[in-house]
């Protein structure tokens, strides 16, 4: 039971007091009741039984479909706290106002008019929906887009993890763009980084990194190859790889900082010359080594013969897979040198011969 205040509707209104000792407090319209205070101080509205726990206080809202707590300035409803169904809500019930959460007399967190987020700051910081001002924790995915497009998250391997997830088009893609929101970059399904143009295909101006190397292309605006380069410096010489074949060193350095041991070459240089054999001839396809006839007619020398005559004047082996053998230009000139110094020598000795011969007549 529970002490009854009763509103009296019928004629002569008024009210009455149904006197009890359970210290529960009734309050009635008419007989029926609509408000209850248990013995703890808990209220029930709509309910005469309100929630109830130890050292807390209660205040229960119960409807038929919801439930409604409204806060106004004045005659306008500002702030509404309910249920309804299944769902929880709290809103700002005005066009203009904004949703803010405070902890410590300090506002931390607002949802404004328009539905924006902003935590940390009373304004938005860049046009979205979510604006953040401090650093940002999480541990587990950060989703955007309308069907969850782009992800941020972290796994056991990775701190820090970018995925493009678009399943139609079926085409994710990475884009970075400048404050206008011209593209400057983007990175394309395949892996390749592309940087002023928006596919390996593009003839603008620009450049492309495959997942292999660098894409190829004549000059700064010609079209893209198919080939991918790499250059590798490998402590005393820049080698250029295109796709996997190793081309060779591009540069030749002779500084006396880099070297030691020098002497003077020993070994005689005319008679190595006269064993070389100088060839014409034009250059041939070959797929496996990426390599293509041009109908050029050329002079020079076939590395590997070269190399049984002048070993340093060779770069590779003979038939070595993914790599094509190349000429070493300062070795063999040096030795071109020294056989024409010794032909001088021998040209220098006859002349003094013959000059002898000439003063004896």
């Amino acid at each position: 039971m529970a002490v009854q205040l009763n509103a009296i509707t019928s004629a002569g209104g008024g009210f009455s007091v149904t006197p009890d000792s359970s210290g529960v407090l009734s309050f009635q319209s008419a007989g029926t009741t609509y408000m209850t205070m248990d013995a703890s101080g808990n209220l029930g509205i709509g309910t005469s039984s309100p929630s109830s726990f130890t050292n807390y206080r209660f205040i229960t809202l119960s409807g038929t479909s919801g439930s409604y707590y409204q806060a106004s300035v004045g005659s306008t409803v500002t702030a509404t706290l309910g249920a309804e169904g299944a769902d929880a809500f709290v809103q700002c019930a005005t066009t203009t106002g904004n949703l803010r959460l405070y902890t410590n007399n300090t506002e931390r967190m607002r949802i404004d008019a328009s539905g924006n987020v902003g935590i940390g700051t009373t304004s938005q910081i860049r046009s979205g929906k979510l604006s953040v001002s401090g650093d940002v924790s999480n541990n587990s995915n950060i989703n955007w887009g309308a069907s969850g497009n782009g992800r941020l998250y972290s796994d056991a391997n990775w701190g820090c993890i970018f995925q493009a997830d678009r399943a139609s088009p079926s085409v994710a893609e990475f884009m970075w763009q400048n404050g206008s929101g011209t593209e400057r970059m983007r990175i394309d399904t395949s892996g390749n980084v592309l940087v002023g143009v928006t596919s390996p295909g593009s003839y603008a101006a620009g450049s492309a990194i495959g997942t292999t190397g660098y894409i190829s292309r004549s000059g700064t605006a010609g079209s893209f190859g198919n080939n991918r380069f790499n250059i590798f410096w490998n402590g005393s010489a820049a080698r250029l790889w295109i796709d996997t074949v190793d081309q060779g060193s591009i540069a030749i350095s002779s500084d006396y900082r880099i070297k030691k041991d020098i002497q003077a070459q020993t070994l005689t240089a005319i008679d190595r010359i006269a064993q070389l054999k100088p060839v014409t001839y034009t250059y041939a396809d070959n797929e496996d080594l990426n390599w293509k006839a041009d109908g050029v007619a050329r002079e020079g020398f076939i590395a590997h013969e070269l190399a049984e005559i002048i070993p340093s004047a060779v770069d590779g082996e003979k038939d070595a897979e993914n790599q094509i053998q190349s000429l070493k230009l300062d070795a063999l000139c040096s030795v071109m040198v020294k056989a024409i110094q010794e032909q001088q020598a021998i040209i220098e000795q006859l002349k003094a011969d013959v000059e002898a011969l000439k003063g004896g007549k």
